[in-house]
């Protein structure tokens, strides 16, 4: 032992090697502190460790019967900023009790009822869809031929010649067709009754193609 000129109290000293791993005992006890001082509160002189508690969600993959792009509503609000989609797609949830509904035209809204598990989990649905009324399909040809024909309201496409099923009979169906050589073109047509129990078939001749 020393004694210091200036405090007057002992100091010891310790040979380089072992400062050297104290050094390094510090550091290390050091950042386990820094670590626990972030979790620490004081509450009137008293730590108090705080907890986050972290949820995972849930994903919920839904296919439906007959295939077709649809619309998803989960508790009241749309999914996929609105946007119809293929199935089978997947549902990020949260935890807790979902109510989800799967619209598509012609079609009865579809209603299901999910419980999010609170560690997140994985599952496979399946819905049939209920038509609303009759359904037929059409079948869309061009001149020329080789353009794409897209639904407006559900974005189903296709290159013609084209058969779309499932569609509304007497109800307004607005079509849009693209063709690498012609200007675009947006169409209308109306599903007569006999779609129901025969393919319905259109013949749309392109004009101011190169």
């Amino acid at each position: 032992k020393r004694r210091s000129a200036t405090s007057g109290t002992n100091v010891r000293y310790v040979p380089n090697q072992n400062r050297e791993g104290s050094g390094k005992r510090t550091s290390i006890l050091g950042a386990m502190m820094g670590i626990l001082g972030a979790l620490l509160v004081v509450v009137g002189g008293v730590a108090l460790v705080r907890f986050k508690v972290i949820a995972l969600n849930s994903d919920l993959e839904i296919s439906t019967a007959p295939a077709g792009r649809v619309q998803i509503e989960v508790n009241g609000q749309k999914f996929f900023k609105g946007d119809f989609v293929s199935p089978p797609f997947n549902l990020k949830l949260e935890p807790g009790n979902h109510q989800i509904a799967i619209l598509r035209p012609g079609f009865k809204p579809s209603y299901l009822s999910y419980q999010a598990a609170f560690l997140g989990s994985k599952e496979k649905r399946s819905t049939v869809l209920e038509p609303d009324g009759v359904l037929g399909q059409i079948k869309i040809n061009t001149l020329p031929s080789g353009a794409k024909v897209t639904m407006v309201q559900t974005k189903d496409s296709g290159t013609s010649p084209v058969t779309f099923e499932y569609l509304p009979i007497g109800l307004p169906i607005k079509m849009r067709i693209e063709h690498p050589k012609c200007p675009p073109a947006i169409i209308v047509e109306t599903l007569p009754s006999n779609a129901a129990w025969q393919i319905y078939q259109k013949t749309f001749q392109l004009r101011g193609c190169k």
